[in-house]
């Protein structure tokens, strides 16, 4: 990996959500600069690892994005996320005629 490559950034500087009475939101900060751990060499016992691991993530992600963003935000990223995946629901029907 170049230098310049290791030292890049994905950023998105977006709006909280206002707070709700007198409980103030934090503000976000998602940071992805682990390496994927090392996991298992049998492949059921890899699955297994790989899947906790994503669903840890996940989790961790979404507890963020909801304590801190506006409901609108959350829709559309859902939307946006289902978007990019839409061409893997895709059920070709092929027609006898």
């Amino acid at each position: 990996m170049s230098e310049q490559r290791a030292t890049e950034r994905a950023v998105a500087d977006v709006c909280k959500a206002q707070p709700c009475g007198s409980h103030p939101l934090p503000d976000l900060c998602i940071t992805a600069s682990r390496e994927f751990p090392r996991l298992p060499d049998t492949a059921t016992k890899a699955l297994s690892a790989h899947a906790a691991q994503f669903v840890a993530d996940a989790t961790a992600v979404v507890e963020a994005l909801h304590a801190s963003l506006p409901g609108g935000t959350l829709d559309q990223i859902l939307r946006l996320m289902l978007e990019r995946k839409a061409s893997q629901f895709v059920v070709r029907f092929d027609r006898e005629e």
